[in-house]
Order: C-alpha cells, then structure tokens, then sequence
C-alpha cells in the first residue's frame, strides 16, 4: 500500500515537472519570479525600515482646502498617528 502510494506520488511529480519544461511561463512564475522578488525585497530593505518616502493624500470628499500647501489628514484608526504627512 505505502509503495503504491509513494509510486503514484512520484507519477503526478514527473508529469508536473514534465508540464512546467514544456511551459516555460509556469516555471517563470513558480521559480524564476519569486526569487527576483525576494532579491528585490531584500536590497530595497537591505538598511532597515525605509523612512521619508513621498507620500500622497487624496481628498476626496473636499473637506480640506486646495489652497493649503500642506494637507493634514485626520488620524484614523489604521493609520499610525505619529507620522509626519509634509
């Protein structure tokens, strides 16, 4: 039974490893593209949190004035407070 099992286990392996040769794209997004995201990540982050990024406020209900240099949004409650918006 467990030989069986372990036979038909490396059955659908060869066929799958067989599909993504033939489809290149399926092994580009199973392989190729997730280690270009982890290098990616990993240099942006390489220095710690990344701190002064630009940052844009839409106003969409108009209750700021255009006229203002710099907006100061409300605090809500999935924003952290103590950031810094100008």
């Amino acid at each position: 039974m467990l030989r069986k099992t372990a036979c038909d286990i490396g059955y659908v392996a060869l066929r799958e490893l067989d599909i993504l040769r033939r489809n290149r794209i399926y092994g580009f997004c199973m392989i190729a593209f997730p280690l270009l995201l982890v290098a990616f990540f990993t240099t942006m982050l390489r220095e710690g949190t990344p701190q002064d990024l630009p940052v844009g406020v839409v106003d969409q209900d108009n209750q700021y004035h255009v006229a203002l240099a710099c907006p100061q949004p409300r605090c809500h409650a999935d924003v952290a407070c103590g950031l810094s918006v100008c």
